[in-house]
């Protein structure tokens, strides 16, 4: 006789009707359980910094506080004699950003999910003098202009001899010497009305065994004869500074390689010389370059509709840019590029009428790496 008994139905390894209708009902539960957990549970387990960033977080990152996208910047700027080269910089994620030459479009490129975009370009800029600039733009938002530019100055192409053949084109930059220099400026003069420290982005040496750890780079100034100097050495290093060999100021290069001096009192248009000496943690001069500056005001009456003027000279330190250009608010800056040189080293052994000889106190030492 067969029982209707479930209990002695599960011991004879049978199930009723309703027990697997149980079982389907548990597994197909169990399936929409683990379906949902594959969706939902990488959104409840990520933490905030935690592994890989989505398009939207970076995104997020890159727009003010006002819903404006972030201004375009420039990083890099490498331009072969030829006038061709690449253009690298940031700018809000996904913005359609836009290079221009003396204001008229030279090309357009999307930056990418993190920011970063980059043009190579082999059609050649011209000789002479070109104002780089920059415009972005997302969907559904009003464009921004970069709050730098970048002053470039091209040298006129070499002209073979007779019997010579024509010098091959370069598409990029040769790392010794092309005669490019590149200056990021400020578009508008700060609000409190102190200068900005332009800064080389592309440097021109004069020979190919320039060797110095420590440059003077440029030199901005404006008609009351404010002054900062800027250059470039080892990072934490010291450089001390010296005007006609009288002991101006200590200052730490900072972690991108770059001192900045804000002169405390006005530089005359006379001819000064400029000393700069890179220190170890032990006050021992390890590098050192002196020229001779001068300081004069570039008139901006040739400039015409490009609001620039670029005079480049060569003299006993080198060669030199002279520029003047005119601001977006109508404010003229002047700044001085110096091209590097062997001819502005100095023997580091030298001691020189006014040299700071003071070491610091033990246990007191710069965070500059230890020298000889």
């Amino acid at each position: 006789m067969t029982s209707n008994d479930p209990k002695q139905s599960r011991r004879n390894g049978k199930l009723s009707g309703g027990g697997w209708k149980r079982l389907l009902m548990i597994g197909f539960a169990v399936l929409v359980v683990l379906a949902l957990w594959a969706v939902l549970a990488p959104e409840r387990r990520a933490v905030p910094g935690a592994g890989a960033r989505s398009d939207a977080d970076i995104a997020a990152e890159a727009v003010l506080p006002d819903g404006q996208s972030q201004p375009p910047s420039f990083d890099v700027v490498r331009v072969s004699r030829e006038g061709t080269g690449v253009i690298a910089g940031r700018a809000s994620p996904g913005a359609k950003v836009t290079i221009l030459a003396d204001d008229k479009a030279l090309s357009e490129v999307q930056a990418d999910r993190r920011g970063d975009w980059a043009l190579i370009f082999d059609n050649p800029l011209p000789s002479g003098g070109t104002r780089l600039s920059l415009s972005a733009r997302r969907a559904n938002a009003a464009p921004v202009v970069s709050e730098d530019e970048v002053i470039l100055s091209v040298p006129a192409p070499a002209v073979a001899k007779p019997g010579m053949k024509t010098p091959a084109r370069e598409t990029f930059v040769d790392p010794v010497d092309e005669g490019v220099m590149a200056l990021r400026v400020k578009r508008s003069a700060s609000e409190d009305g102190s200068l900005f420290a332009s800064e080389v982005l592309q440097r021109p040496s004069a020979s190919a065994d320039y060797l110095s750890d420590v440059t003077l780079d440029v030199a901005d100034y404006d008609g009351t004869g404010a002054t900062v100097l800027n250059g470039r050495g080892k990072p934490r290093w010291d450089v001390r500074l010296y005007i006609d060999n009288v002991f101006a100021a200590e200052v730490q290069v900072g972690d991108d390689g770059r001192w900045i001096y804000p002169m405390p009192k006005p530089f005359d248009d006379k001819d000064h010389r400029v000393r700069v000496d890179q220190v170890t943690d032990r006050g021992v001069v390890e590098a050192r370059v002196e020229l001779g500056l001068r300081l004069v005001h570039v008139p901006l009456t040739a400039a015409g509709k490009a609001g620039y003027v670029i005079s480049e000279t060569v003299g006993d330190d080198g060669r030199m840019w002279r520029i003047a250009y005119l601001r977006d608010d109508d404010s003229t800056a002047n700044v001085l590029v110096i091209g590097s040189d062997r001819k502005q080293i100095r023997d580091v052994k030298t001691i020189y009428p006014g040299q700071n000889m003071d070491l610091p106190a033990s246990g007191q030492g710069r965070r500059g790496d230890s020298g000889s």
